[in-house]
C-alpha cells in the first residue's frame, strides 16, 4: 500500500512519531509511504509531489491549526487530494494531530477521522497508544487495497466525529 502523507513542518516530530509505528509494515512490504521532506535537490516539488500523489492508495492527512493555515499544506495538498480522490483510486485518512477547526474543511469534514473519536493525539496522555492505534487502523485498509480493488468503491464513513 503506497501512502502519500500531507502535513505541516510544524508538526513534524507526530510525523515522525507516526512514520517509527508504520516501521515494522515498511519493513514487511506491505507499506510504503512518502512526503515532502523527500523532494531531493534539484527537484521540482510541484512535478514531484504531483508523481507521488498519483502513484498513491492512501493520502494520509495530518490535521493541526497549522495544516489548515492559510497559506499552509493544505492550500496546496488538498485540492490536488481532492481530485485525484474524485477520480478514483485514492483513500483519504485524515488524522487529527492537534485541536483545529478540521471540521470546517469542506474536503474532510464528511469523512471518518483517525483517531475514531476525532480527539487530538498532542492531547493524549498516552500519544504512542493512539500513534499505535492509527497505524491499526491503516494495516487494516491494506488487504482491500493490495487486492487492487479500487478506493472509489470502498467507502469512507461518514460523520467524520
Amino acid at each position: 500500500m503506497r501512502v502519500f502523507v500531507s502535513y505541516s513542518a510544524e508538526d513534524e516530530d507526530l510525523k515522525k512519531g507516526l512514520l517509527k509505528h508504520l516501521a515494522p509494515a515498511v519493513r514487511k512490504g506491505t507499506l510504503s509511504s512518502w512526503d515532502r521532506s523527500q523532494v531531493r535537490a534539484g527537484d521540482a516539488p510541484a512535478t514531484v509531489i504531483a508523481a507521488e500523489l498519483a502513484s498513491a492508495q492512501v493520502a494520509l492527512v495530518l490535521l493541526s491549526a497549522s495544516y489548515l493555515d492559510r497559506d499552509g499544506p493544505a492550500d496546496e495538498d488538498l485540492g490536488r487530494i481532492a481530485e485525484r480522490q474524485a477520480a478514483g483510486g485514492l483513500r483519504v485518512v485524515p488524522v487529527v494531530l492537534s485541536a483545529c477547526a478540521w471540521r470546517d474543511e469542506p474536503r474532510l469534514r464528511d469523512l471518518q477521522v483517525l483517531p475514531r473519536d476525532g480527539q487530538p493525539i498532542r492531547s493524549r496522555r498516552d500519544r504512542d497508544a493512539a500513534l499505535a492505534q492509527v497505524c491499526h487502523e491503516l494495516a487494516a485498509l491494506a488487504p482491500a487495497l493490495t487486492a487492487e480493488e479500487p478506493a472509489s468503491q470502498l467507502r469512507p464513513t461518514a460523520g467524520g466525529t
